[in-house]
């Protein structure tokens, strides 16, 4: 009969065993161009290959300079709105820094 505690005995710990999985859109689109055109009989190197990949890429950094245009946006915005509130605050502060000028 086998004891079901025993001081002397510990158990070895679970391992885990994860795997992350990565997902990149557009290697994944390159690799399905490349497919298609070795199915159609063409060289999968070929320059409209690479000239579809340089349209995305154009297009993603596109995108990218219009959300720093909008970042930049907001933040002078907010930068306006906190000088109004100060200048609503304290109104003698800037009176007294316009007679120093």
């Amino acid at each position: 009969m086998a004891l079901l505690f025993s001081p002397f005995h510990t158990s070895k710990p679970k391992q885990f065993n994860y795997r992350p999985v990565y997902y990149d859109a557009g290697k994944e689109r390159l690799e399905k161009m490349k497919k298609e055109a070795e199915s159609a009989g063409r060289n999968p190197s070929c320059a409209g290959l690479q000239r579809g990949f340089l349209k995305e890429q154009r297009e993603r950094s596109r995108h990218k300079t219009a959300l720093d245009k909008i970042s930049t946006i907001r933040f002078l915005l907010i930068l306006l709105v906190l000088v109004l509130l100060l200048y609503l605050i304290a109104p003698e502060l800037f009176t007294a820094m316009l007679k120093n000028q």
